[in-house]
């Protein structure tokens, strides 16, 4: 059993497969660890990106993933009042793919360029020596390398155990289950802001042949303490009445729930001959609460990382601050106008007016899907959205103070005689 390599990756998912496999590209020796046998479930609603898919293309996976998947081309959209939108033809266009799936798919490719994988193995701690690190199991079994890249995901102690993420553990919570026979078109996504889902959503994401991913995510707040599977329920209920839940639709897995760090968080992301990548970096995006796209890009990144570190044979955090400042550059800003539009859909009275236009406005309701997605300038949308919901409301303005002004006479009106 191999015990040493150049790097060493504690996670095989889309993070930790995809720098494995860029590391091996760049011929790196490259030891992948994982505490689960593969192929494994993973909790995640199994929607993959547009920019997922182009992560994909880098690693040689599109074609198989598009051949395996389901494409979607639009959505519907609920409001808290009930009232929704239909996005249809969209240009951008996400795939779905159970993670069981799309991870042993990674993880394959990655072994395939050259990877070395050993499963079963819980990383428990990390120990620094001048010239390696130390990773010990649970075991009591011992792995050395020259740098460690820690892609443990969300639910992983690791990182707050070696001070680099900070307390609270998370931001948000996501619980799914998988479901067999609705009535629900397979080429759409449904997502749904009903009054008792906020501040989060619940979402339908067909996989084909009458299964779906039915899952909510509920964003966590000051003084509030979410029964996540009693907020499931609640969704279902909310399905049912609508009649995508039918009498013959059944449950075909349990409902499991994931904790999830978001938006960087401000932590640091490295430190001497060590880097975080995917949802252990807190690289998720804290609106839609997606993080396979941030998984695989930061994986990339973390590869590029790790290359230069070898290159120079330094392996300092002065060396690694690169890293970070690499994910700041292409995620704070991005990451801030997020955590905007989220405040904006926990606030009914603001998505109830934005659906109600978007519904009339196909350029409105096409950019709403699309920022979900993650696919567009969040500060466009913001705007967007602004210009909307204020031009609506000084409508609607003018026209309550019309119907006051007839009712009295006239404001302001000049006495006659």
């Amino acid at each position: 059993m191999k015990k040493n390599a150049t790097i060493i990756i504690i996670g095989a998912g889309p993070a930790g497969t995809s720098a494995a496999y860029h590391l091996t590209q760049a011929g790196i020796d490259v030891l992948l660890l994982d505490k689960e046998s593969f192929p494994r479930d993973k909790i995640c609603g199994d929607c993959l990106s547009p920019s997922s898919m182009q992560e994909l293309e880098k690693i040689g996976l599109r074609d198989e993933v598009t051949a395996k998947s389901n494409e979607i081309d639009g959505c519907i959209l609920y409001a808290p009042n009930k009232s929704y939108f239909t996005v249809d033809n969209c240009k951008a266009r996400p795939h779905l793919m159970m993670r069981e799936t799309l991870d042993n798919m990674l993880l394959k490719k990655a072994c395939e360029k050259g990877a070395d994988f050993l499963e079963n193995t819980r990383i428990i701690c990390l120990e620094k020596k001048p010239d390696r690190i130390i990773l010990k199991d649970d075991s009591g079994e011992s792995y050395s390398c020259k740098l460690a890249i820690i892609a443990t995901g969300s639910n992983s102690s690791l990182p707050i155990r070696l001070g680099l993420l900070k307390l609270p553990s998370a931001d948000a919570i996501a619980c799914r289950a998988y479901v067999a026979d609705i009535n629900f078109s397979s080429d759409k996504i449904l997502l749904s802001y009903a009054k008792d889902l906020l501040p989060g959503y619940g979402w339908v994401f067909p996989l084909g042949k009458g299964k779906a991913n039915v899952g909510i995510g509920y964003f966590f707040s000051k003084g509030n303490n979410p029964n996540p599977r009693k907020i499931w329920k609640t969704f279902a209920k909310f399905l049912e009445k609508e009649g995508i839940f039918g009498k013959n639709t059944k449950p075909v897995s349990e409902v499991k729930t994931a904790l999830m760090r978001m938006g960087l968080r401000g932590n640091r992301l490295f430190a001497e001959r060590i880097l975080l990548a995917g949802d252990s970096a807190s690289a998720i995006n804290p609106l839609s609460g997606e993080g396979i796209y941030y998984a695989l890009q930061t994986g990339r990144f973390a590869a590029w990382a790790a290359q230069q570190a070898i290159e120079a044979g330094d392996f300092t955090a002065q060396q690694l601050l690169a890293y970070q400042k690499m994910l700041k550059e292409n995620y704070k800003k991005k990451f801030k106008n997020y955590r905007k539009i989220n405040r904006l859909l926990s606030n009914q009275a603001i998505i109830n007016q934005m659906v109600k236009i978007a519904g009339e406005k196909r350029e409105l309701a096409e950019t709403i899907f699309v920022t979900l997605l993650g696919e567009s300038n969040p500060m466009k949308s913001l705007k967007l959205f602004a210009k909307h919901i204020i031009k609506s409301w000084f409508g609607i303005f003018k026209i309550v103070r019309k119907k006051v002004s007839s009712r009295d006479g006239g404001i302001n009106k000049k006495k006659v005689g």
